[in-house]
């Protein structure tokens, strides 16, 4: 073994170690806060997908990926998700995970100062080993979450539920364990279809980037209720109306990736702005480095079950 192999070694050693030992306020009552680790959760994802930079950006990508983990531990926490505490609270003294930077590229002082994060250098080679990763993501999960919440983390992530003790006595209880994989689907089917149409709505084009909040929503073409998957094929991204109107089966989509109107049943109208009878057979927008496209046969399920144009 040579040295560089001891030495990458030790690191992984050294950063599983902080990783498992964050300063995160215990919670007597409502467990360890998962502010921290999901944020981190995070940031190991992106470096899977292959956007993490050396800097993080404070921006639509990191809040969308966040607050799409909130509601799995929404339950035990009972509030609104915090990013601003900690984006910044990982770069004290005792996590030093990262530097935060104001607007200036300066240290920041106060949560609301954050702009970027600069990476530990060590900790940013890591996260490009996919052993690493997963390692990483183990860790995390399996010392900050109830076992609900790990069952559905790990599904989000695609990692194998390790049959621990508490696992084990939560498959006992059928309805509960299926729910929690619902979860976790559902958060990997939110992040997934909003960032592969790059947070623009796949009727409209429309994009529009917030810290604040998501506005594109991932919806499902052949509906949960009706037996359809929670898979990136089965998605659009659409905004809040396209995405109500979708749902009722005002519009559709053809084969040819064409929008269908069903014009018999609404009438509407705008004083600016673009109204949906002017979408009737206007392609689909994709981004131009979007790769992923609907599945043809959700499509097409969606056009005989749901589009009343039909009837």
């Amino acid at each position: 073994m040579t040295g560089g192999e001891n030495d990458n070694s030790s690191a992984q050693t050294y950063w599983l170690g902080k990783l498992a030992n964050l300063n995160v306020s215990p919670g007597k009552k409502l467990g360890p806060a998962p502010h921290k680790p999901l944020l981190l959760l995070v940031i190991v994802d992106m470096a899977s997908a292959g956007t993490l930079e050396s800097t993080i950006r404070y921006g639509v990508e990191l809040t969308t990926r966040f607050r799409d983990l909130w509601p799995i531990v929404l339950p035990r926490r009972g509030n609104a998700p915090d990013i601003r505490m900690p984006f910044y609270a990982l770069g004290g003294e005792r996590d030093s995970i990262w530097e935060p930077l104001d607007e200036h590229g300066r240290r920041a002082h106060g949560k609301s100062g954050v702009i970027n994060a600069k990476l530990d250098g060590d900790f940013f080679a890591l996260l490009r080993n996919p052993g690493f990763r997963k390692d990483a993501m183990h860790t995390l999960i399996s010392t900050y979450f109830t076992a609900d919440e790990q069952v559905a983390l790990y599904t989000r992530y695609g990692i194998k539920i390790p049959d621990t003790e508490e696992i084990t006595a939560l498959k006992n209880n059928a309805d509960n364990y299926k729910k929690q994989q619902s979860l976790g689907r559902s958060a990997r089917f939110k992040t997934e279809v909003v960032f592969d149409y790059y947070y623009s709505c796949a009727l409209t084009g429309y994009r529009f980037d917030s810290d604040i909040c998501g506005f594109v929503q991932a919806a499902h073409i052949h509906p949960l209720k009706n037996r359809g998957p929670d898979t990136v094929e089965n998605g659009l991204a659409l905004s809040p109306d396209a995405h109500w109107l979708f749902d009722r089966g005002l519009w559709s989509i053809d084969e040819g990736f064409r929008v269908r109107i069903a014009h018999d049943f609404f009438t509407d109208s705008s004083p600016a702005g673009r109204t949906l009878l002017e979408f009737e057979n206007s392609e689909l927008y994709f981004h131009p480095d979007s790769k992923i496209r609907p599945s043809h046969e959700h499509l097409n399920w969606h056009f005989k079950n749901v589009y009343v144009g039909n009837r």
